[in-house]
């Protein structure tokens, strides 16, 4: 008798601690359009909304059924990881439910490489995308 409520115990405090879990995995995901806009972003780690598009993807809130990714879906500055960037517009139109606005003061000429005389703090060099 002790053996079969050792056992039951043991399985309920299992399911309990892994029902936060399993509520997650039965969780529907929901669609969300945002624009999220990083005109700083001077190399390829994405700090500034890497913390943003973990938790859409946590919380499983997606962008046309898909999961959000970190290097795409954003509007702003692109670097290439040589030195070389594109600029993502962003839309003429709004059709985002919402909008994050990360940071937008731009990129410092050092960060791309330029170094900026007598060890003087560079300017922003791109913010007007």
């Amino acid at each position: 008798m002790k053996k079969w409520l050792l056992i039951g115990g043991i399985i309920l405090v299992m399911g309990i601690t892994a029902s936060p879990f399993l509520i997650w995995q039965l969780k529907k995901p929901t669609d969300l359009n945002m624009l999220v806009i990083d005109k700083t972003v001077p190399d390829q780690t994405f700090r500034e909304h890497q913390g943003l598009m973990w938790m859409l993807n946590q919380a499983k809130v997606r962008k046309d059924g898909k999961p959000y990714e970190i290097s795409k879906d954003y509007g702003g500055f692109y670097p290439k990881g040589d030195k070389t960037y594109s600029i993502k517009s962003l839309p003429k139109t709004n059709s985002a439910d919402m909008i994050y606005i990360t940071d937008t003061y731009g990129v410092y000429k050092e960060d791309l490489g330029v170094k900026a005389k007598r060890g003087d703090r560079s300017g922003v060099w791109r913010h007007d995308f």
